[in-house]
């Protein structure tokens, strides 16, 4: 069993502005979800592959081990989601807009086609955006704000948001 991953990324990133259509959501996650941390043939061992090593091999060993491991601090990222980007006139339709405080992003892949994504965060806001530009008399939704950190938010290890997925996909 091998404790540390084939390949480990860490950074951080902060002061950083995205903006993120439909299209592009869906690249995202279809990047994710299917070719992060997939194992490439090209990449593998000829050797290894063919001495089936105990240490590497999680059919032979009985355990999976970590290929990839990504792990992302968030500090002052913004992400918009928007609904089209109209490139005619600038004016872009916005969905929801992210404020990654003080988050941590982290994907792991397993040999045995488990992918693990996790954010974890103290300080986020997220406001619903749709209606920024007309009167606040008319808006439909006079919530803008849907979730965002609570007044006395003093004590710095305390957790706002923590969502995590794990999935296996299958040859």
């Amino acid at each position: 069993c091998r404790a540390v991953p084939d390949i480990s990324v860490n950074g951080k990133l902060s002061s950083v502005h995205l903006f993120i259509d439909n299209s592009q959501y869906k690249l995202i996650r279809g990047v994710l979800a299917h070719n992060f941390g997939e194992q490439l043939e090209e990449f593998q061992s000829q050797l290894m592959s063919h001495l089936k090593d105990p240490k590497t091999q999680s059919v032979l060993s009985g355990m999976p081990t970590k290929g990839l491991s990504v792990c992302l601090q968030l500090e002052g990222v913004r992400v918009e989601l928007l609904l089209a980007r109209d490139m005619s006139n600038g004016a872009d339709s916005c969905l929801a807009e992210f404020d990654f405080q003080r988050t941590v992003l982290q994907f792991e892949s397993q040999s045995d086609g488990t992918k693990d994504i996790d954010l974890v965060s103290h300080e986020i806001v997220i406001s619903d955006t749709r209606f920024r530009a007309e009167p606040v008399n008319v808006r439909p939704n006079v919530f803008t704000d849907i979730l965002k950190p609570s007044a006395n938010h003093k004590d710095r290890t305390a957790l706002q948001l923590e969502l995590r997925s794990s999935y296996h996909w299958a040859d």
